[in-house]
């Protein structure tokens, strides 16, 4: 899979990015399987603080919406991959979108979802 722009391969990357990567991902699958049980806390804190305020104490979701959000995680693609941040690309809601997961003190959050 590609790293990037650069079109550099998997086995170009490092093993602490490799493994930065599978956590990533549990991550991923982790908030896809939360979202589909109506947890959505951690969408709420992966919005923009303007979108967050926009929603105020809003957090319900519909059933649809939640199984679209789950969908577009599971099938998220890394496009450019370091240590402590991985950017990925998915389609949500029919277009294009991208977030990215970054580690703080040893734990991944998603951004920007």
């Amino acid at each position: 899979m590609p790293t990037g722009a650069s079109g550099d391969s998997w086995a170009t990357l490092s093993p602490v990015t490799l493994l930065a990567i599978e956590e990533s991902r549990d991550v991923l699958n982790e908030a896809a399987d939360t979202v589909e049980q109506g947890d959505t806390g951690w969408l709420v804190d992966a919005m923009p603080p303007e979108v967050q305020e926009q929603l105020g104490e809003q957090s319900a979701i519909s059933e649809a919406d939640a199984a679209e959000i789950a969908q577009a995680l599971r099938d998220a693609k890394e496009v450019e991959m370091h240590e402590n941040i991985i950017f990925y690309e998915t389609i949500y809601r029919g277009k294009p979108h991208s977030f990215y997961t970054i580690r703080e003190w040893m734990e991944w959050k998603i951004v920007g979802f």
